[in-house]
Formats: structure tokens, C-alpha cells, sequence
């Protein structure tokens, strides 16, 4: 790390720049603009992407047109070759995560954008993407659902699958990387928001919370 950033320092997001400041030394390292206006700046990370010795920043924002982009930096503004990563108008400004899934002492950018989850390297290229949609996605448990399919509201009806038009977005929280099963591979957790019918008011739900416990559905 250079000896400007031995210090414990904060990256401030303010309006379409960033700003490095150092605590206690009120030294300021860099500022630098991300994206052309104040439309909507993300909340950073920072991380080792490239296998230097210094850390990089990684944010995503919206520029003045709604295109959405994800972008790095060095911490003197210097932008890693292979960025922006840019979206247009599919949303992504969930903080993205840091981690070396594959072990070569690099950390990945894992991050969603509208229904897909996605781990970049740190020249901008991807690892591997998975798109979460009504065809692939089958509950196994929570509140309002039931294993392995949906009740459909009217009716009552029970499907295997949500309808094809549901849409699912990654507005929510950031991608956490952790071993679930103890088996010594980590898996990535993600959480999504689901409109089941953009186009009416159908609803799934479960029938069996209010018949056990009198309320709920």
C-alpha cells in the first residue's frame, strides 16, 4: 500500500465524485469524478482487484441519461482498464461485494443488476452470470411461500412456477459470500425483489398461515 494510505482512511461518496480522506491527518489523497452528474452514486467498495499492493475502489451510479454503470478505480482516480461496466437502464446500485472466490489472491466484484447475479474479474471481464427468472426460480421456504411451487391468488390455484412475465429485481442488499453447508465451499447468498404480475394484481401466497395461526393470508 502507498505511504499515503498506511493511515486507516474513508472514501467518501459526495454527489458524482469520490473523495479519499485519511482520519486524523485531514490530507486529502484524491478526488475524482464518477459518472457526469449527482443522479445517483452507490455505495463503494474497496478491495485488492489486481494483485498490487495498493486497494482499489468499486462503485456503481447512474449518469444524467438512467444509464447505470459499475466502475473501478485506483485510488488516485486512475480507471482499471476493462471499466465502466455499464447496464443502460437495467438498475444496479446494490454496493457490490469483494471476495476471492477462485483462490488466485485477487478479489472478485460480485455484484447484481436487475435479475442477475454476477462476479467480475478485475479487467472488467465476467466469471460467470446467473439470471434469477419464473422458469429457474423455486422456493424451498419462507413466510409466504411453500415448497417447491406457489398458490395463485384468485383462485387458488397451485403452480409449479410464478408466470412467465414475473419480474425480479436485485434492489435489496448486498451479495454476502459465505460456507452454508460447512463443506468448505462458499456459496453466494442474494435476495430479490419479486412483482409475481406486473400487469394485474394476481398474488402468490401461502394458504396455510392463516389456517394455522388465523391470520396472514
Amino acid at each position: 500500500m502507498p505511504s499515503n494510505l498506511k493511515r486507516t482512511c474513508l472514501a467518501l461518496a459526495a454527489g458524482a465524485s469520490l473523495i479519499g480522506e485519511c482520519a486524523g491527518a485531514e490530507t486529502l489523497i484524491s478526488t475524482f469524478q464518477a459518472g457526469d452528474d449527482g443522479w445517483n452514486l452507490g455505495t463503494i467498495a474497496v478491495g485488492n482487484l489486481d494483485g498490487s499492493p495498493d486497494l482499489e475502489i468499486v462503485i456503481p451510479y447512474r449518469d444524467s441519461t438512467g444509464t447505470w454503470h459499475l466502475d473501478a478505480f485506483k485510488y488516485n482516480g486512475q480507471r482499471l482498464p476493462g471499466f465502466p461496466y455499464t447496464t443502460g437502464a437495467e438498475v444496479m446500485n446494490v454496493s457490490p461485494t469483494l471476495y476471492d472466490l477462485d483462490g488466485d489472491g485477487r478479489d472478485k466484484i460480485i455484484f447484481t443488476h436487475y435479475n442477475h447475479i454476477i462476479p467480475m474479474r478485475a479487467n472488467g471481464t465476467i466469471l460467470w452470470s446467473n439470471t434469477v427468472k419464473s422458469a429457474t426460480y423455486v422456493p424451498n421456504g419462507g413466510y409466504q411461500t411453500v415448497r417447491g411451487g406457489f398458490y395463485w391468488w384468485p383462485g387458488g390455484k397451485y403452480l409449479r412456477r410464478l408466470p412467465a412475465n414475473a419480474v425480479f429485481s436485485s434492489e435489496v442488499s448486498s451479495p454476502i459470500v459465505m460456507d452454508l453447508n460447512g463443506k468448505g465451499m462458499n456459496e453466494i447468498v442474494t435476495a430479490w425483489k419479486i412483482d409475481p404480475d406486473p400487469n394485474g394484481d394476481g398474488q402468490d401466497y401461502n394458504p396455510f398461515i392463516k389456517k394455522t395461526y388465523g391470520f396472514g393470508e
